[in-house]
């Protein structure tokens, strides 16, 4: 399965210690490029600056990542059984 991120899951999964579950639940995690720009804010926690200084290799930036979604996509996570933090599935399919 995977997920499109916000900012603030992120930001408080990562403060609290436990962003590692995001890959445990869903693989790969699909951050907008927004949302990595967020987190590099000057006024990012320092842990959550050091965490996406190196990210992990489950968290994608993608420029548009709701566009990725048809290619990560397998037959055992069909896009209805997609789970996200971004609008709705009708919506996540108006912006491809």
């Amino acid at each position: 399965m995977v997920v499109i991120a916000d900012t603030s899951p992120l930001n408080y999964l990562v403060l609290i210690g436990h962003a590692e579950v995001l890959p445990r639940l869903y693989g790969e995690v699909l951050i907008p490029r927004a949302v990595l720009q967020e987190l590099l804010h000057p006024n990012t926690p320092p842990d959550v600056a050091t965490w996406i200084a190196s990210p992990p290799p489950w968290l994608i930036v993608e420029q548009n990542p709701s566009c990725c979604l048809h290619s990560r996509q397998t037959t055992s996570s069909p896009v209805n059984n997609l789970q996200s933090l971004w609008p709705t599935q009708s919506s996540l399919m108006s912006f491809c």
